[in-house]
């Protein structure tokens, strides 16, 4: 198959170098989105001063952060204030430290868009390698280029991009973990076709740990992949290739395990939701805590409506449940479904997802990698849907999951299947309808986040102000 591409290499070249440019185009489209058209990569952003404090306490050996800095997203334990995120976003602030700029300058915008700019870029990567499999017939390019425009412009990437505020740059980085992740596994299986090598497996390893200690959802899914993925190499014989991925996943780890221990008592305890100050200050959300808990299954099908059909989704089912809104702590808006702002790569996603639990796929050594990473990967979302709280940002963990199995069904549709000219008129119609409703729920949620942004430059104004007021002398 290597040699069959290598033989035509120029049927593919302008249109990936298109693939580039209209790559390079998304990245500068994103800056004016998470700036809002300012073009300030320092812009104020909600909270945005979180990571900065939680690195100066750090590399003091702390990890608590100031009170004044996390206000009402404080968690209170002992008498110390906590926060619950994890601590990767703090040591992309490292650069400051030399500066002395951690508590004057904001870095969340140009945070995001760079981890914007790398999951857009190996998303579009990983179609690039696959198109590059197929013969560049007319059918073909115009698929690839409804995808390529499809993930710049369209479904998750882009109707996340209404803000740089703190919730959402943890998700980001750990997104971009968990696809890169997917990009070297698939790579090497798929477009390559030769086994992970020892330094696969260090890499892959080693973005495992990145994403657990940035956000345990993705963290889990890549952890559980690399305990497959290291267990067949096991009992392959690759007994030299697994001894240092281990040590490297037990260290990070180790890591994340001790800053739980800090903050919440227990290695094994990510965020206590029953001492968050605004829990404490609400008795509606203390009582959903009560009553439903932090986790529970019976959440499952109204966040499986919530993501894949939107709120109206939600409302839809509150006849089987009535008591709906005392089962969740939150649900925000504005309505977003994976119906409408990305049809084809979840059509793409189901053929994947269909090809990978063949027998015959089932029975290959490179098929039960995959397919053991697609339930590692789409089990971690059972803890999203059973959570207590529903949000736009958290669209972004089902990423991990639908680009692998859609790298996979794109994979399959290009190298065994016909595409027909309602196969193509449909990929048209449907790219055309994302990229428009994709819009449509960015500006809403946008909308959604407006109050949010004069909230937080107002605070950094009165928090300015008092670090530049004189501080009083002591008395003698």
């Amino acid at each position: 198959m290597k040699d069959e591409v290598r033989a035509r290499p120029d049927g593919h070249r302008r249109h990936v170098a298109v693939s580039t440019a209209l790559t390079a185009a998304a990245c500068v489209y994103y800056f004016a989105l998470l700036t809002d058209g300012d073009w300030n990569p320092f812009g104020n952003e909600l909270f945005g001063l979180v990571f900065n404090d939680m690195l100066a306490h750090l590399v003091r050996g702390e990890v608590t952060i100031d009170p004044a800095i996390i206000r009402n997203e404080a968690y209170v334990r002992d008498g110390h204030t906590f926060a619950y995120w994890g601590i990767f976003p703090a040591f992309l602030r490292l650069p400051l430290l030399p500066f002395d700029a951690l508590h004057e300058m904001q870095i969340a915008r140009l945070s995001c868009w760079i981890a914007t700019c790398l999951l857009a870029g190996f998303l579009v990567a990983m179609l690039v390698a696959i198109y590059r499999l197929s013969v560049p017939t007319p059918r073909a390019t115009l698929l690839f280029y409804c995808l390529v425009v499809g993930t710049l412009f369209a479904g998750i990437v882009v109707s996340s991009l209404a803000s740089a505020y703190v919730y959402n740059e943890p998700v980001f980085w750990a997104a971009v973990f968990s696809v890169v992740f997917n990009y070297i596994v698939l790579r090497r299986l798929l477009i390559d076709d030769v086994p992970l090598g020892a330094r696969d497996l260090l890499v892959l390893a080693c973005l495992a740990g990145l994403a657990l200690n940035s956000r345990v959802l993705e963290g889990i899914g890549l952890y559980l992949s690399m305990a497959w993925i290291l267990l067949l190499t096991l009992l392959g014989g690759g007994l030299r290739k697994v001894f240092v991925p281990a040590v490297i996943l037990t260290a990070f780890v180790a890591i994340c395990g001790s800053v739980n221990y800090l903050r919440w008592g227990s290695p094994f305890t990510f965020m206590d939701l029953w001492l968050h100050v605004q829990v404490l200050e609400s008795a509606r959300r203390f009582a959903v805590l009560d009553d439903y808990g932090a986790l529970n299954l019976l959440r499952l099908p109204f966040g499986f409506a919530y993501y894949f059909f939107g709120t109206s989704g939600v409302i839809e089912l509150r006849p089987i449940f009535p008591r709906l809104l005392n089962l969740y702590d939150g649900i925000e808006g504005p309505s977003s479904s994976f119906i409408l702002t990305g049809p084809v790569p979840l059509l793409l996603a189901a053929l994947g997802a269909a090809y990978m639990f063949r027998r015959r796929t089932l029975q290959s050594g490179r098929g039960a990698i995959l397919t053991g990473m697609f339930v590692a990967e789409t089990g971690s979302i059972g803890f999203l849907l059973a959570a207590e709280y529903l949000a736009m940002r958290y669209r972004m963990d089902f990423l991990p999951a639908l680009s692998l199995s859609g790298a996979l069904g794109y994979f399959v549709l290009t190298t065994q299947l016909t595409l027909s000219r309602r196969v193509m008129s449909w990929a048209l119609a449907l790219t055309f309808v994302s990229v428009v409703t994709s819009h449509v729920s960015l500006v809403l949620y946008k909308e959604q986040t407006r109050p949010l942004k004069e909230e937080a430059r107002l605070f950094w104004e009165k928090y300015q102000s008092e670090r530049s007021a004189p501080r009083p002398r002591a008395a003698p």
